[in-house]
């Protein structure tokens, strides 16, 4: 879950705190991102009374609801009988893209949601992925740490080609299932969220290597040494790495 450096000073931010208070404005907004995570859904059913329980603040429900729901400064906006937490899922698009990887860009709220409000059916929930420029400045959209660049030389359409194909073929044939990489990351003290991560980003790259320029990596062969070893941005990326340390020098 990402939180801007400057949320403190946000217009909106002060404005919340004016009517709640800094410290408890700052607990409503993480335990309402918070929310959001844990269940991987950013647009809700809200009434006063539940947006009170799951921000969890010494607030009125109905002063927290009227200012949350403001049509300007407020951090809800209204989709239907829904409500959409503001810019939450466009900040963490790389998380959401990850938890969509193998549906489709689906999720499985999202069928209620367009049954509740029809007006929205076929309108795009899910942010576009996060572009990044490679080498060449063109821009590719794969959100995964180890994509390949993609830079636009002769014969690159066939590698492509070769490559899509190759990884269609290994797609079928996963080097470990999915309760397998929970166990061993179990012995890593790896969350689930993570593994999970992983295994989706290894599974939908045909277990291979972005090797940037030359095309795709080569295959995996021990996926147990390539979890431990992408430990670290599996967390960073799934929103599960434990805190930094605080140092302070004297």
């Amino acid at each position: 879950m990402i939180v801007e450096p400057d949320l403190i000073h946000h217009w909106k931010f002060r404005l919340l705190s004016r009517a709640i208070g800094g410290a408890q404005a700052f607990r409503a907004l993480y335990n309402l991102w918070g929310h959001a995570q844990a269940r991987r859904q950013w647009i809700f059913r809200l009434h006063p009374a539940k947006l009170g329980a799951i921000c969890d603040v010494d607030c009125p429900d109905e002063k927290l609801w009227e200012r949350m729901t403001d049509p300007e400064s407020g951090w809800l906006v209204p989709r239907g009988t829904w409500w959409e937490v503001r810019e939450w899922a466009n900040l963490n698009r790389t998380m959401v893209h990850a938890w969509t990887v193998r549906s489709a860009g689906r999720l499985p709220w999202m069928d209620d949601y367009e049954a509740e409000v029809p007006e929205n059916k076929g309108k795009p929930m899910m942010p576009p992925p996060l572009e990044k420029p490679d080498r060449k400045g063109t821009r590719s959209t794969d959100p995964s740490p180890d994509a390949s660049a993609d830079t636009p030389k002769r014969g690159e359409k066939n590698r492509r080609e070769k490559s899509e194909s190759e990884n269609h073929e290994s797609a079928h044939s996963p080097l470990c299932t999915l309760e397998e990489a929970r166990e061993y990351g179990l012995t890593l003290r790896m969350d689930c969220k993570a593994v999970d991560l992983w295994w989706h980003q290894r599974n939908a790259s045909g277990w291979r290597k972005g090797s940037g320029t030359n095309g795709p990596g080569g295959r995996i062969h021990s996926w147990k040494s390539d979890l431990t070893a992408s430990k670290g941005w599996a967390e960073e990326r799934s929103g599960t790495a434990p805190p930094k340390k605080l140092v302070l020098r004297l």
